[in-house]
C-alpha cells in the first residue's frame, strides 16, 4: 500500500510514475529502486556473500547465494527489484550504479524501498549532494540488520568489481 498527493490541475495533464511489486511473507528482503526521466539507466546491486547479483549475474533466490535481480529496467523510471529470500548466514551490500552516466546520479530523483514480508521497512532517497557514479545505500548483516550508509561515492562499495560487462542492446547485434 502506497499513498501520494496529487495536484490536478483543470484543463491539463498530470503523469505519475509509480511502481508496484508483488507482496509475499516467503522473502527476507526485496530492494525496490526507481527514479525520475534521466539518467535513463540505474542499475541496483547486491553483494552477498561472495556473490555479485545485478545484471549479467541475477542469481537465484532457490539456491546460494538466495538472492535475485527480479527486473532489470534500462529505460527510465524503474523499478528495478533484488529480492533475499534467506539471508543465509551472508551479509550484503546494496548499491546503486549510474550505468548511462548521463546525467548526475543526484539529481536522478531515485528512491530505494525495501520491503521485508509485507511491509515496507527503510525508504532511502539520493543524496542530494556528493559526488560520484555509485550510490551505496546500506549494509544488510548477517543477522538481517539494516545499516544504513546513503552516501555518493566515485567507487562501488568494497568487494564490488569498479566496472561491469557492458549491456548490449539491440544495437549492437
Amino acid at each position: 500500500t502506497s499513498t501520494t498527493g496529487i495536484t490536478v490541475t483543470a484543463n491539463q495533464s498530470t503523469t505519475v510514475n509509480f511502481s508496484m511489486s508483488p507482496v509475499s511473507s516467503d522473502i527476507v528482503y526485496r530492494f525496490v529502486l526507481t527514479w525520475g526521466a534521466s539518467p535513463v539507466d540505474l542499475d541496483a546491486h547486491l553483494l552477498k556473500g561472495g556473490f555479485h547479483i545485478y545484471f549479467n549475474n541475477v542469481c537465484s533466490l532457490t539456491s546460494n547465494p538466495f538472492a535475485f535481480l527480479d527486473i532489470d529496467c534500462r529505460v527510465g523510471y524503474g523499478p528495478e527489484t533484488i529480492t533475499i529470500a534467506k539471508l543465509n548466514s551472508q551479509s550484503s551490500k546494496f548499491y546503486v550504479h549510474n550505468y548511462s552516466e548521463e546525467r548526475d546520479l543526484k539529481q536522478s530523483g531515485a528512491v530505494v524501498k525495501i520491503y521485508s514480508g509485507n511491509s515496507l521497512v527503510k525508504t532511502y532517497n539520493v543524496p542530494t549532494s556528493g559526488d560520484g557514479s555509485y550510490w551505496y545505500v546500506c549494509d544488510i548483516s548477517s543477522g538481517g540488520t539494516i545499516t544504513t550508509k546513503n552516501y555518493l561515492t566515485t567507487t562501488p562499495p568494497d568487494g564490488a568489481p569498479n566496472k561491469v560487462v557492458k549491456k548490449l542492446a539491440k544495437s549492437d547485434f
